[in-house]
């Protein structure tokens, strides 16, 4: 522990000594490599950098900390600045934040007022593929932000197909599922929100799910 200490001092007195950025993403990824909770502050001071490429490191690498950096991490998601949230937004995706807490972390962005935060909440959200998250997926289709409604749906879908049987009893799954079967991973996101909107509001059965997607298909995913 004493040895990544050194490293982690090491490493703030080369950021001290260079002012390029691209050292500065570097050292930032090696401060969260090292884990050790003395690297959390120097990475918190970035988070508010002007420089994008900078803050959007900084987030990155305290999300990679993991629980070492929690404190931090939930500091950062209730930001008064809007781009440090759109930044933790997105780096609490499965790939960087290999924890669970991150669910109910992004739960708690969804209804930002920035649709920018929201679309990267909702897009972290549905790669951690939890069923916890799909009635905020499902809500987001109807984001007055058509980014957001159809990043909701396209996760949505991977939500869905990745689920084990039990938790495919469930009431929204089972109302989804009318458009689902015949929904194909690679189809527009705009088909598949409006197919996923159909659904919920009942507006297609059992008997017409399937010609009603292939006419949305047929359209590009533009029926009124």
């Amino acid at each position: 522990m004493p040895a990544k200490r050194e490293t982690v001092e090491r490493i703030a007195k080369k950021m001290q000594g260079t002012r390029k950025l691209l050292e500065h993403e570097t050292l930032l990824q090696q401060l969260a490599e090292t884990g050790h909770p003395a690297a959390v502050p120097h990475i918190v001071k970035y988070l508010t950098n002007p420089q994008t490429i900078l803050s959007e490191a900084a987030a990155e690498a305290l999300a990679k900390m993991g629980k070492t950096a929690m404190p931090e991490i939930k500091k950062a998601v209730k930001s008064n600045i809007s781009f440090v949230r759109e930044n933790m937004a997105w780096a609490l995706r499965p790939e960087i934040f290999k924890n669970k807490e991150a669910v109910p972390l992004l739960l708690g962005m969804v209804n930002d007022d920035s649709w920018e935060i929201r679309r990267n909440a909702i897009a972290s959200l549905g790669q951690h593929r939890d069923l916890r998250a799909l009635p905020a997926l499902t809500k987001a289709l109807e984001d007055p932000q058509s980014l957001v409604g159809e990043t909701a749906a396209s996760f949505t879908y991977w939500v869905i197909r990745n689920l084990g049987k039990k938790e495919q009893e469930n009431k929204i799954v089972n109302a989804l599922s009318l458009v689902h079967s015949h929904l194909r991973a690679e189809d527009d996101a705009k088909i598949m929100r409006k197919a996923y909107l159909a659904a919920l509001k009942g507006t297609v059965t059992k008997e017409n799910a399937r010609l009603f997607v292939k006419q949305l298909r047929a359209v590009k995913g533009n029926v009124k």
